[in-house]
């Protein structure tokens, strides 16, 4: 080989080298540029780590535990006290052997259109009242309502109460009579109250009659409210047809009945005619 054709070989060759000497270099020098990278982003991303820690596993303060103001001021004090209230054993009140009544109830409505109610009442100590409560017409066609109770004791004694009233037993007169008996239905007492609107007012013959059939007895005592401010008594015995009574009317300074001027006359139908009395408090007497 020529001389100059190998130094152009060697140069040739020397070119080569050095291309890729300087290419292996660069490559080097960028994979270590890259592996630096790396490293720095890998411990770029461990500082974040370390830097942000994970919410899942940091200890966060419990919200159950963590002391919260209350809402309601003093619900702690009144959870705690129904605690200790609902912890104490309750009190029983003690029963009282006739405190509660058992009620039994019926109406029945019979063919003369009258209503009667039935209410009975039986207790725990073996006592029992029943009461029947009756609305129609008596005799004389008047609407009545009348209450009889009949109570029996936890011994067995009986005793038996009425109540008859008697809505316009003629005009202007309202009437109220009050009976008692004892067990056997035999009247013990009776009386009765004439309400009536004016003073001055005479009680018919039927009226009374009506006390009678309600009392039960001619035996009873009757007391005439004459308007607001006269109250009048009469003995149902002294009532007699074609007769005059006497008039006592009431001290109240010393208590007692002092006799009148003023008479009283039944006619011979038996209707009672009052005289104005003016005010105050009077008996009506044969004698």
């Amino acid at each position: 080989m020529k001389f100059k054709e190998l130094k152009k070989y060697m140069v040739a060759v020397l070119t080569v080298a050095t291309v890729l000497s300087a290419t292996g270099v660069t490559a080097f020098a960028d994979g270590g540029a890259n592996t630096t990278s790396n490293v720095s982003d890998t411990n770029q991303n461990v500082s974040d780590t370390d830097q942000k820690p994970d919410k899942s596993s940091t200890d966060q303060p419990d919200s159950s535990s963590t002391n919260q103001p209350s809402s309601n001021p003093g619900s702690s004090s009144s959870s705690s006290s129904s605690s200790s209230s609902s912890s104490a054993p309750a009190s029983t009140p003690e029963q009282k052997p006739d405190a509660t009544p058992d009620k039994n109830t019926t109406t029945e409505v019979k063919e003369d259109g009258s209503k009667v109610t039935t209410t009975v009442e039986e207790k725990e100590d073996g006592s029992k009242v029943t009461t029947v409560k009756t609305e129609g017409k008596n005799a004389f066609g008047k609407a009545v309502v009348k209450t009889e109770k009949t109570a029996v004791d936890k011994n067995g004694n009986t005793s038996i109460s009425e109540t008859t009233k008697i809505k316009a037993a003629q005009k202007g007169v309202d009437v109220s009579v009050s009976v008692k008996k004892d067990g056997n239905g035999k009247v013990t007492s009776a009386k009765t109250t004439l309400t009536c609107t004016n003073q001055k007012v005479t009680i018919s013959a039927d009226t009374f009659s009506q006390i009678k059939e309600a009392a039960g007895t001619k035996k009873v005592k009757v007391t005439v409210k004459l308007g607001k401010n006269t109250k009048v008594s009469i003995s149902g015995t002294d009532v007699k047809a074609n007769t005059t009574l006497k008039v006592y009317k009431l001290d109240s300074k010393t208590g007692k009945y002092k006799v009148t001027k003023i008479t009283v006359k039944i006619d011979k139908k038996g209707n009672i005619k009052m005289p104005k009395l003016g005010k105050g408090t009077f008996k009506v007497k044969s004698k």
